[in-house]
């Protein structure tokens, strides 16, 4: 389990906001490890681990986006089927969800 950033990030909901995110990104040479999109109504939020925590808050600063930054962690997973249900019996037992 590795400790990582989440970028949490409100948006406008219409086409081509989670792009322009992106090539903020993409143009600073952030690598985008995973990027979840929820809207409703007019605005929605963007939540994004990026490989390089520092350099995409720099790029995000830069652009003049606004975001939270938290603390999130990492797990990974074997390619089987039962793999999520193992790993989150494990954290339960732990008492960490």
């Amino acid at each position: 389990m590795a400790k990582i950033k989440q970028f949490t990030i409100a948006v406008e909901n219409r086409p081509g906001t989670v792009a322009e995110v992106a090539r903020v990104l993409g143009n600073a040479k952030v690598n985008v490890l995973s990027l979840r999109g929820t809207a409703e109504g007019a605005s929605g939020t963007i939540e994004l681990v990026a490989e390089d925590a520092r350099r995409a808050k720099r790029a995000l600063d830069e652009a003049k986006i606004s975001y939270q930054e938290t603390a999130a962690e990492e797990y990974e997973l074997s390619n089987k089927a039962g793999a999520l249900a193992e790993c989150l019996e494990k954290l339960a037992a732990e008492g960490l969800i």
